[in-house]
């Protein structure tokens, strides 16, 4: 079973992998440039290809992980399934009618999977993100200051929580990591990355999300101490007060005294770290995420 896809999410090439007998990444489609070996090493049998390459490639699945991946495979991908990760339909009722090919829809909670059979009777699947811990090295702080890490860029701002961060960044030591955005550090380096996680205090994650991203369970792996925003019916983060720190909305006020309190007390600190990577191995595994993204392919091609 061979999976292609469009080269965008490294967190779902990355931890996907071991599901395909082979995946396929499809490169200079949908304004994608290539693979960039320098932000994570390249998985193991894995076929880079152009977009026209991919017509006489083997494979069984497409996955859509954008809209633009999506328009892509409805030119492209006529004869295959294709999978939709749920924030790459532009719109509620028509594509899935106008395109059956489309016969799966991966979704990030039940809030999500609800709206979608109420819209037009589809029946999605409900995956939350995962990653691997053993890749991770365990926290240890050092670097008495703030993390942020995000591949995202400053004009979806509403959705990143930059406007938040920024105004935090006022008041607090606090680093923003992200790729080819202006004025902020980059985290191009995947061995650095890393490093990033174990050695500075606290993690800050503002995103506005149905599910938490790959860079905030990556920073749970390593058992950072973490203060995050909470958002929609996912599975919460982390237990507030027991292995982070939670806000909602917009207000500082939710958010400073909780940074202030990690930066300043090393046992709460080390306490949440401890807390917090237990829980990502227990609600977040790789394992997991893998075994039902295997089962979701497994449907796509009707095992």
């Amino acid at each position: 079973m061979t999976v292609a896809t469009i080269n965008r999410h490294l967190g779902y090439q990355h931890e996907l992998c071991p599901t395909a007998d082979g995946w396929i990444f499809v490169l200079g489609a949908g304004g994608i440039e290539g693979w960039d070996s320098d932000v994570r090493p390249p998985p193991d049998h894995m076929t880079l290809a152009t977009a026209e390459e991919l017509a006489g490639l083997d494979f069984d699945i497409f996955l859509a992980q954008t809209v633009p991946d999506w328009n892509w495979a409805q030119e492209h991908v006529t004869d295959k399934p294709v999978v939709c990760l749920e924030h790459c339909t532009p719109l509620i009722l028509s594509p899935y009618e106008a395109h059956p090919n489309t016969n799966l829809l991966v979704v990030a909670n039940n809030l999500m999977a609800q709206m979608w059979v109420s819209h037009n009777d589809l029946e999605p699947v409900v995956i939350v993100n995962g990653v691997t811990q053993d890749e991770y090295p365990e926290w240890c702080g050092g670097n008495e200051r703030v993390l942020t890490l995000r591949n995202a860029h400053k004009q979806r701002g509403e959705y990143t929580g930059y406007e938040l961060w920024s105004k935090v960044a006022e008041a607090f030591p606090v680093d923003l990591y992200g790729f080819d955005n202006e004025g902020w550090q980059n985290s191009r380096d995947w061995v650095k990355t890393k490093a990033l996680f174990q050695t500075y205090e606290v993690y800050l994650d503002c995103t506005i999300c149905n599910q938490p991203g790959f860079a905030l369970l990556e920073a749970m792996a390593t058992g950072m101490p973490i203060v995050c925003r909470t958002v929609g019916e996912y599975p919460i983060t982390v237990e507030h007060g027991v292995s982070g720190f939670s806000f909602s909305g917009d207000d500082l006020g939710n958010v400073y005294p909780y940074l202030f309190c990690l930066l300043r007390d090393d046992k709460l600190r080390q306490r949440f770290s401890e807390a917090v990577r237990e829980r990502a191995a227990r609600l977040f595994s790789g394992e997991r995420f893998r075994r039902e993204w295997r089962q979701v392919f497994e449907r796509a091609v009707g095992k």
